[in-house]
């Protein structure tokens, strides 16, 4: 079985920043994303090594947060 390459953090950075949150991030090792007026954060944990199963995970959570489809999401992610 092939390894898929890994998505490039700086599109999805600018997805979320795109949906309207804002990074929290206080050191290298991971990321910390925040919507204005929700109390949960995003966190990404591997920002070097974005695999398309974390992003996964990402996506989900944040298609949670703003409601907007993980379909939809993907699309945006593309268009990057």
């Amino acid at each position: 079985m092939t390894k898929q390459a890994p998505i490039e953090p700086q599109k999805l950075v600018k997805l979320l920043e795109k949906l309207g949150y804002v990074n929290k991030t206080t050191d290298g090792l991971h990321a910390i994303f925040q919507r204005e007026g929700n109390v949960k954060s995003i966190m990404i944990q591997q920002t070097r090594d974005l695999t398309p199963a974390l992003l996964k995970q990402v996506l989900i959570k944040v298609s949670d947060q703003t409601g907007v489809s993980i379909n939809t999401l993907n699309d945006m992610l593309k268009e990057m």
